[in-house]
């Protein structure tokens, strides 16, 4: 007999988007990266937080997963391709690495209402844990004042990382802070 996939949440075994939904919104536990390293997390309450626009919430999904194409991901299929990050041209790009530890996310972070310091922690999920543990339920209609903000920062050193592979113009922080208040 040969191998094959079977999706448990359907009855003949196959996947449906509808059973994909039902998932992300039960309590059943989740199978990210970020659940695996960081103990259970609820996501059900994220994907039913209203103030956070979905493409940014599976934006962050996808951040949390190191499921984005940054340059050290582009690089295991490409070994000759340079992995250095196109901010400051000095380390290599990853998750943790774009939205904590470049010298632009940095400043972005401790330059806006936030005036955040993230040096102590080590990965970018941990971060986000964190910062979701302390959101709670109790801003899934309406946020605290500064739970947009990190989302939209996240957001736009995203787009701000993209217009410098795709444009090569640099935004300085400043504007990155801007165009996330926006």
């Amino acid at each position: 007999m040969e191998d094959q996939l079977i999706w448990s949440l359907t009855p003949h075994g196959q996947f449906t988007t509808s059973s994909a939904y039902r998932l992300l919104d039960s309590d059943l536990p989740c199978s990210s990266n970020a659940n695996f390293l960081y103990g259970e997390c609820e996501w059900s309450n994220f994907w039913k937080l209203k103030w956070i626009h979905p493409k940014i919430m599976i934006f962050i999904w996808r951040a949390l997963n190191d499921a984005i194409s940054t340059r050290n991901k582009l690089k295991l299929w490409k070994p000759n391709f340079d992995s250095c990050c196109p901010f400051c041209l000095f380390e290599e790009e990853s998750v943790d690495h774009l939205f904590l530890f470049c010298p632009i996310a940095k400043a972005v972070w401790f330059g806006s209402d936030l005036g955040a310091r993230f040096d102590l922690f080590k990965h970018f999920p941990e971060l986000m844990i964190s910062f979701w543990i302390s959101l709670g339920s109790a801003y899934l209609s309406s946020p605290h004042p500064s739970y947009p903000l990190a989302f939209s920062i996240i957001w736009h050193l995203w787009l701000a990382h993209n217009v410098v592979i795709f444009c090569g113009v640099v935004w300085p922080p400043e504007l990155v802070i801007c165009k996330a208040r926006e």
